[in-house]
């Protein structure tokens, strides 16, 4: 027993000195699932109902596991009443992040009966016959801690005994003396930073089956948001089913030329296209009946295609490209006018990004309170910037509140809503006010426990009235100028860094086009250019921020695939002499690909003067695996070696390959070749009528014969 006192001793001053630091500089923490003490571990399972009206009676259903090797016997547990208001969000904050003992009256009290045995688990219901009884306030949150105490000590009911114990809060009302919160939940369907889900083959097709089933991260937040007045802000991608014309089982598609590139087939399978078409019947289908007050489908709101990482300043003129694409992809009324930036981040040159991306298009940025102004003012939900952008402000807080629903904290996530909500209305209970919640891109809940939070955040709160996200976000009626003018924070949130540096998205953006360019002179160009113009519209997306590595896995599948495509169509190589004034080259191109090309221009540019090309340029087409010849004229202008250069472009005009494998060996013959040829044939001539007069040639007379007389 002296031990045990020892250890409460030693923890109660190092509880108290945390305490009093979390007061000192308040932070946010989200509800544990659990915590353990000694050798007990308690959770709570639920709290019936989230808020006991004019006196009702309350149920905390408690878990307890023994987590030590021996069975415990004499268990007992409680709910303790925290003794200190909890009347602002710091101290809310505060006591959820706290592990100090209770030092209020015990509201609730009950028993284990018989042993706990090692590892085993066991439930208890509390019940609380008046939460508000003799509280001054005639509504919002009490702390409390429920805890569990083994042996001689629980039977004490001694405050700080505890083997076990976790932090809560209990809401209650008994007269409404404020104006509702107006609160939105929006909730992010966003791709999972999976390389595979670009790729070919089967293994793109298990990507997307595994991203998109029921049971999937995906899948998992569509089923909790199910019956609950939450919206959807998704990339249209997940509800847009990719335009193919002839859907097989085999990797291949066809598409029209005319399409629109973001209306491209993926070169998908049978299997991926149902997947595909199934997520996107679950988000667009209503969850709910109107008699919750749920949303419609059409409240969804729409990213840009692909989600591009709008902080990074590297991707404007991609994003101007996905907001096109997503204005012609997406529903009647629902287009791309939503920036957000990842993490929420907002400075100076944020604003300056993601208005010249977005252009006129756009309409507002959601941005994360922790990216403003901080101290005891709670930004409100619409603000401007200083240069006049309408700014949608998510409580960065209570939104951490949805990436927490995790398996068991559904209920210690919605009772710290209840408390952190009741004070944010108590700062100002007489003004109608709004409210934004934002999950995170890679909300991974459990549903159930995300179902639970939802369900009370709609209809279990008094002081909190859900509507629709699109009322919140961008049907708002004030005008810029009558909006709040919001002020930055000196100390930004830091998020992890955009991979879109300016030398990536140069070499991304080069290798984009020439896939374009390979697009247009293959045969085969709709099948080849999809999967690597989905692929490069993907690496534009935010959540690769938190997984580099898988981004430079896809970056570089692109990169070579894209570069092999271009490789396999080039000029041969060949050494050639020109002995004359002028005359033909014939240049070899060759198609080692497997498909053939058409439409390639072929262009000759001689890298010094020596020689000139008449018409440098000639029209390709070239069947698969084989090689074609194509004639110039040339007029040579002085002796020397003279490299060609070989550049064979798209009908576009963008380079496919550029290179000099042609080398001319210029040797031209002008005028004074013909004088030196004559001079030499002269010599020759003169050369040989002396020869022959030195040896008395046929020309002489012999001796002693008649002349003819001249007549």
């Amino acid at each position: 027993m002296p031990h045990r006192a020892v250890r409460l001793a030693l923890a109660t001053a190092a509880a108290g000195s945390a305490l009093l630091a979390a007061i000192a500089t308040p932070s946010y923490a989200g509800p544990p699932a659990a915590v353990t003490a000694d050798s007990l571990a308690v959770s709570v399972g639920s709290v019936t109902p989230a808020v006991a009206l004019n006196g009702a009676k309350l149920t905390v259903v408690a878990t307890v596991r023994n987590l030590g090797d021996a069975p415990v016997s004499g268990v007992s547990v409680s709910v303790r009443d925290g003794s200190t208001p909890v009347t602002t969000r710091s101290e809310v904050a505060a006591w959820a992040a706290s592990r100090v003992p209770a030092t209020g009256a015990v509201l609730a009290k009950g028993a284990l009966p018989g042993t706990l045995a090692a590892g085993a688990t066991t439930s208890v219901h509390l019940t609380i016959a008046n939460v508000a009884a003799g509280r001054t306030q005639k509504w919002g949150a009490v702390p409390v801690s429920v805890e569990a105490v083994a042996g001689a000590a629980g039977a004490a009911g001694a405050a700080g005994a505890a083997d076990g114990r976790v932090h809560t809060f209990l809401g209650y009302q008994v007269v409404k003396q404020y104006l509702p919160l107006t609160t939105a939940v929006l909730l992010p369907l966003v791709m999972d930073a999976d390389p595979d889900l670009a790729a070919t083959g089967t293994a793109r097709a298990d990507a997307w089956t595994a991203a998109t089933a029921p049971t999937s991260r995906l899948g998992r937040i569509v089923a909790a948001a199910a019956g609950t007045s939450a919206s959807f802000v998704l990339d249209p991608a997940l509800t847009a089913t990719p335009h193919v014309l002839v859907p097989t089982t085999t990797q291949t598609t066809t598409t029209s030329p005319t399409d629109p590139t973001h209306l491209a087939t993926y070169a998908a399978s049978t299997a991926e296209l149902q997947a595909r078409t199934d997520l996107a019947a679950r988000i667009s289908s209503d969850p709910a009946t109107a008699s919750t007050g749920s949303p419609a489908a059409t409240d969804r709101l729409l990213l840009p295609m692909g989600d591009p990482d709008i902080a990074a300043p590297t991707v404007r003129q991609n994003v101007s490209a996905a907001v096109r694409a997503t204005a012609e992809a997406g529903p009647a009324g629902s287009g791309p006018t939503i920036a957000w930036p990842a993490g929420g981040a907002w400075s100076t040159p944020i604003e300056s990004t993601v208005r010249a991306a977005y252009g006129p298009d756009l309409r507002v940025a959601m941005v994360s309170s922790a990216a403003l102004r901080g101290g005891d003012r709670t930004a409100e939900v619409n603000e401007r910037s200083a240069t006049g952008l309408p700014l949608a402000v998510y409580d960065a807080p209570l939104s951490g509140l949805l990436g927490r629903a995790t398996q068991g904290a559904g209920t210690l996530a919605l009772q710290q809503f209840v408390a952190d909500s009741a004070a944010l209305v108590a700062e100002r209970s007489g003004t109608e006010r709004e409210l934004l919640l934002v999950g995170s891109r890679g909300l991974d809940p459990s549903p159930a426990d995300l179902s639970r939070l939802l369900q009370g955040i709609g209809t279990g709160v008094p002081w909190v009235r859900t509507v629709g996200a699109r009322s919140v976000v961008v049907d708002g009626s004030a005008t810029p100028a009558e909006l709040p003018l919001a002020e930055l924070a000196s100390s930004p949130p830091r998020t992890p860094g955009s991979l879109l540096t300016t030398r990536a998205t140069t070499a991304l953006t080069r290798t984009t086009t020439t896939v374009r360019a390979m697009a247009a002179v293959r045969s085969d160009g709709d099948t080849f250019a999809a999967p690597l113009l989905q692929a490069g519209q993907q690496l534009l997306a935010a959540s690769w921020r938190t997984t580099p590595g898988r981004w430079r896995t896809l970056d570089t599948w692109v990169t070579r695939a894209a570069t092999s495509g271009a490789s396999g169509v080039f000029v041969s190589p060949r050494q050639i002499n020109f002995l004359a004034d002028s005359g033909r080259i014939q240049i070899t191109v060759v198609n080692d690909l497997d498909v053939a090309v058409h439409d390639i221009t072929l262009t000759l540019h001689p890298d010094n003067p020596r020689l000139r090309i008449e018409s440098p340029t000639s029209s390709v087409t070239i069947g698969a695996k084989s090689r074609t010849t194509r004639i110039f004229r040339a007029t040579a202008l002085a002796a020397g070696q003279v490299p060609i250069t070989a550049t064979l472009t798209a009908p576009d005009g963008t380079v496919i390959r550029k290179d000099a494998p042609v080398r001319i060996s210029v040797t031209p013959t002008g005028d004074w070749m013909y004088w030196v040829l004559g001079s030499i044939a002269g010599t020759i001539l003169v050369v040989g009528i002396w020869r022959g007069v030195r040896r008395g040639g046929p020309g002489a007379l012999p001796a002693g014969a008649d002349e003819e007389p001249v007549q």
